[in-house]
């Protein structure tokens, strides 16, 4: 490569942040090794949740679920950048997606009678958990094995209580 090109190129540039939150270019200065928010809609999936319970109060329940979903992704993704980066710096225990996230797309699966789906988004919440961690977590942990059990048993034997069903 002649002195012209790398000239023409110029230096490496690193991501920063601006003022707004916008991510730009600093000229010289070596890229970070850090994963790129997670963006649903154009805003960070913790920002979203706000529009999922607008949605839910508004009574559209189906948009509402189909936005927390994408906050669920978003949040699994993020988690997935992040064990990127602390496997290439040695760092410890990484906490798992924020429940709140996961939480609320549960509700509004059951909500609708999608018992399945709120088991499926709890089990792959509690896949990021390691040995022990639940405790850690103020008991959340244990909130969601509860609610799985409980969607596990909807899904079996269909909403309201078994009484009911016997009549």
């Amino acid at each position: 490569m002649n002195q012209e090109s790398a000239l023409a190129e110029g230096p490496v540039q690193a991501n920063t942040t601006s003022r707004r939150g916008l991510r730009t270019r600093r000229p010289g200065r070596q890229a970070p090794l850090v994963p790129e928010e997670p963006l649903v809609r154009g805003f960070h999936y913790t920002k979203q949740i706000r529009q999922v319970e607008v949605l839910r109060a508004r009574g559209e329940l189906r948009k509402a679920l189909d936005l927390a979903l994408e906050c669920v992704a978003a949040a699994e993704s993020d988690l997935e950048a992040r064990r990127m980066v602390a496997a290439s710096s040695n760092e410890g225990v990484l906490s798992p997606p924020p429940p709140s996230v996961t939480w609320l797309a549960c509700q509004l699966s059951r909500e609708l009678g999608e018992y399945q789906m709120e088991a499926a988004l709890i089990e792959g919440w509690l896949a990021h958990l390691q040995i022990g961690q639940e405790q850690d977590l103020d008991g959340i942990g244990e909130q969601m094995k509860w609610r799985l059990a409980t969607a596990r048993e909807l899904h079996r034997t269909g909403p309201g209580p078994a009484w009911r069903r016997a009549e």
